[in-house]
């Protein structure tokens, strides 16, 4: 078991597999809800992450077709890193991102139920 198939059990009521298979692991999931906080729709967003075109299409079809807003893509992305990786390999993920990353995601991961570390002043 890995991230993949923890992270798809925690988000499989909330997403679609189209979009779960695609997020492939924390740093791939959280660099998408970043792009997606910034104003990226669900197929830019999926391909600034390196995902291919046409699977960056039929995902970002499923999501249209099932009606979710994309709040509701992040908060399930989020809540679904937090469950399904340990709060290091989390927070290592995110650092490795860089600090824009983190000052974007820092609140919408507080809601999703993530713990900071102490050491974030220093991100």
């Amino acid at each position: 078991m890995g991230f993949t198939d923890d992270f798809g059990r925690c988000v499989e009521s909330k997403l679609p597999s189209e979009l779960i298979d695609l997020l492939t692991d924390p740093e791939i999931a959280l660099n998408f809800v970043y792009e997606l906080i910034g104003g990226a729709t669900v197929e830019e967003a999926l391909v600034a992450v390196g995902i291919g075109a046409e699977a960056a299409a039929a995902a970002a079809a499923a999501v249209a077709t099932a009606g979710i807003a994309v709040a509701v893509i992040v908060s399930a992305v989020l809540s679904g890193c937090v469950a399904s990786t340990a709060a290091d390999a989390i927070w290592d993920a995110i650092k490795s991102l860089g600090g824009s990353v983190w000052d974007v995601l820092r609140a919408p991961l507080a809601d999703a139920g993530y713990s900071a570390p102490s050491d974030t002043a220093a991100a």
